[in-house]
């Protein structure tokens, strides 16, 4: 059950902000194996006074910079990683226009003990 958070400038219409989602979330279905319906996901979209961001080693950052925070549990291989962050470049560059540079991906890992889907319970312990 991953939690996604999307961080962007504003601008966007509902549309696009929708396609990003869905191109994250097929990628988490294709790369960590995701049900389709395990979809946790906030867009947010911050002014530039409060929306920092730089560039990054051979790297050029434009307005369409999107900043992708995804709390996971830490059960995941080094590869799948890597694939899951391909796969959402490739995916927003195919069907939402945005450039790999684009694209900042941040893993966040924590213990299946961290979880509690609900009713006050921790479900994987």
């Amino acid at each position: 059950m991953p939690v996604t958070q999307i961080f962007s400038l504003p601008g966007r219409s509902a549309e696009e902000k929708q396609l990003i989602m869905e191109c994250i979330h097929e990628a988490l279905m294709t790369r960590f194996d995701i049900p389709h319906d395990d979809q946790y996901m906030i867009f947010n979209e911050k002014e530039r006074e409060d929306f920092f961001f730089g560039s990054f080693p051979e790297m050029e950052r434009s307005d369409a910079f999107l900043l992708i925070q995804i709390i996971v549990s830490n059960t995941r291989s080094v590869e799948m990683k890597k694939n899951l962050y391909k796969a959402i470049c490739d995916k927003l560059g195919r069907k939402v226009g945005v450039m790999h540079d684009d694209v900042m991906v941040s893993l966040v890992e924590v213990t299946r003990d961290c979880w509690s889907f609900g009713r006050g319970i921790a479900q994987y312990t």
